[in-house]
Formats: C-alpha cells, sequence, structure tokens
C-alpha cells in the first residue's frame, strides 16, 4: 500500500487520513483484547461508520474486490468506486530456499501446514475445536506418525495451545512463538490452511494472509467463507472444503501426493503475481487517475 500512497503523493493527488479512525482502532483492539467477544457488534458498526463517513467525502474510493464494492454501494451509493487489488509483494514474499528455512523438518520430524486463524475470537476457539475433533482424527487414522503437525498463527495463539483444545488432541497445535511472521511459518510449511467456518467480524478476512501464502508458493486450503473476495479458480489455485472429511481428503493428498502439491504450489504462485501484486494493479491506478 506504501507503493501506492508514494505514487499518489508524486502525482500530487490530495490524500485524506481519518486521524480518529487511525487512533481509535487500534487501541480499542488493544483495551478489548480477548474479551472483545462482547464488542464484536459495536466494533463492527464503529467500523462501517468510518466506512461509510470516508466514502460520502472521496472523490473516488479504490476498494479491493467486488465484494467490497457492493458492500460499500449500500452504505454510499453515489460515490466512484474502482477496483484496486494490492494484497501482495509477490516478489518479496516468494520463497527462496537459499534464504528461508525448507519446509521440510531437518530433524526427521512430521511436515508443518501453517493455520492462520485468530483464537482470540470466540468463533474460531469453536472452529479450531471442531478441527481438533474431527479433521485431526480422520487425518491420523490415514497417516499415522507422519501425521503432520499443525502450527497455529493468530491472536493469543500460544494461550490456546496451552490447554484449550480437546481432551486427547491437546498436542496437535503448536503456537506462533515458534514462528516470528506469518511468512516464516509459511516458508517452513507445507500448505496453508483458513478453516473459518462462521461468520466473523468484518476485519477477520484473511486475504492478505492467504495471497501471501500463494504468491510463496505454498498450497492453500480453505473455506468459501475465508476465500470471500478473492478472485481464484477453486481446485486449481487454491482447494476448497467445508466439512471434516474434506479438510481430511485434501490434506492427505497434499501430503501424500507430490506432484499434486507441486501443481497446486505452481498455480498459486502464478496467481498471486498476476492477479495479486501491487505491481500489476499500478497500470489500472495510473488509468483510474488519468480519467479523474
Amino acid at each position: 500500500m506504501s507503493a501506492y500512497l508514494i505514487a499518489l503523493q508524486g502525482r500530487g493527488v490530495p490524500l485524506w487520513f481519518d486521524t480518529p479512525y487511525a487512533e481509535s482502532m487500534p487501541l480499542a483492539d488493544e483495551v478489548l483484547g480477548g474479551a472483545h467477544r462482547w464488542f464484536e457488534a459495536p466494533k463492527a458498526a464503529r467500523w462501517t461508520y468510518w466506512e461509510e463517513r470516508a466514502c460520502a467525502i472521496a472523490d473516488r474510493v479504490f476498494t479491493s474486490s467486488e465484494m467490497d464494492v457492493s458492500r460499500l454501494k449500500k452504505l454510499v451509493p453515489g460515490a466512484s468506486y474502482s477496483i484496486l487489488p494490492c494484497w501482495v509483494d509477490a516478489d518479496a514474499v516468494a520463497r527462496d530456499g537459499a534464504k528461508t528455512e525448507s519446509s521440510e523438518p531437518s530433524d526427521g520430524s512430521p511436515a508443518r501446514i501453517a493455520l492462520r486463524m485468530d483464537p482470540s475470537n470466540p468463533r474460531h476457539r469453536k472452529t479450531l475445536k471442531w478441527f481438533a475433533r474431527e479433521v485431526f482424527p480422520r487425518l491420523q487414522r490415514a497417516m499415522g506418525s507422519a501425521t503432520p503437525r499443525f502450527e497455529l498463527f493468530g491472536w493469543d495463539a500460544d494461550s490456546f495451545t496451552r490447554g484449550k483444545v480437546p481432551r486427547g488432541n491437546e498436542g496437535i497445535y503448536r503456537g506462533e512463538a515458534t514462528f516470528g511472521t506469518w511468512r516464516e511459518l509459511v516458508h517452513a510449511s507445507h500448505a496453508a490452511i483458513f478453516p473459518v467456518r462462521l461468520n466473523a467480524a468484518p476485519n477477520s478476512r484473511y486475504r492478505a494472509e492467504i495471497a501471501e501464502a500463494m504468491a510463496s508458493g505454498v498450497p492453500v486450503i480453505a473455506t468459501g467463507n475465508a476465500l470471500e473476495g478473492l478472485p481464484v479458480q477453486f481446485g486449481t489455485d487454491c482447494r476448497i472444503a467445508e466439512e471434516a472429511n474434506a479438510f481430511a481428503s485434501e490434506l492427505l493428498r497434499i501430503e501424500t501426493d507430490p506432484l499434486h502439491r507441486q501443481r497446486l504450489s505452481q498455480a498459486a504462485e502464478r496467481t498471486a503475481r498476476a492477479r495479486y501484486d501491487w505491481r500489476a494493479s499500478l497500470p489500472l491506478l495510473k488509468n483510474e487517475l488519468e480519467r479523474s
């Protein structure tokens, strides 16, 4: 996003930032923390208020997907909207074997699967417990000691892995302390999964994280809910799974079929570079500015 701001400033385009919004949202997240389950509706309403205010005074609104345009048009029908995908810097996140840890653990332990959820969200905790209870046993029956380990990355991941999963499955998740960033974890994983089953607050979507995993050449398995707003070709760019059997089957195939994993990896990286990289969007931005 900073590249867009520099380009706009270089053309003399005035930029507007709502300071109260910029200050209040991080503060609210920090103060509410794990207790935010009681405040999800007010937070969503506050988010909507600032979106509506910004769209109402803007000459043009740039957003990242058709889904966002449809939602914002309901708030401010008269605004001028343009779609400008800008989720990832593909060159920066591309996995380089010479610089990053291999996705194959060096100690002979099972492969890693990167799992992106936020246990601080009660709906996500419920999904993680469902995954431990329904998906993991199916995969374990098929793979035995070779069953991959799931590295959970998200808010409150470490505390969740210390005893908040169903009894008997306590060892399936590891917390985010192992890796400093989502990118490091993805680079060290066979796949990235996003089992978002229940509707959550508007800022609980993981488009940027999904795009980053794809740009890294890592296969993605996700629910339709997690993929909302991302232009992907299901089955080619990523795999979609909703129920326990489907998730277990997709994970099993990725772990036991290297050619399938390679095809998904290559297709994901191609799509991320062609459709999600901010460089691919710069000509669109240039055209929109010249029309204004």
